[in-house]
């Protein structure tokens, strides 16, 4: 995260988790929206 407060240690955990899962596709999405370009969704963790 970049911003904010999350006082739950399981939902950050979760978080974590589904950012580890899916860094290719987030990174991909930044360089997306860093160029303008419309991003792509990302499923959830299940």
């Amino acid at each position: 995260m970049l911003k904010g407060n999350i006082k739950s240690k399981t939902a950050r955990k979760l978080i974590k988790q589904w950012a580890n899962l899916h860094s290719e596709e987030l990174r991909s999405n930044w360089d997306k929206a860093v160029q303008g370009k419309q991003i792509d969704k990302i499923e959830p963790l299940n």
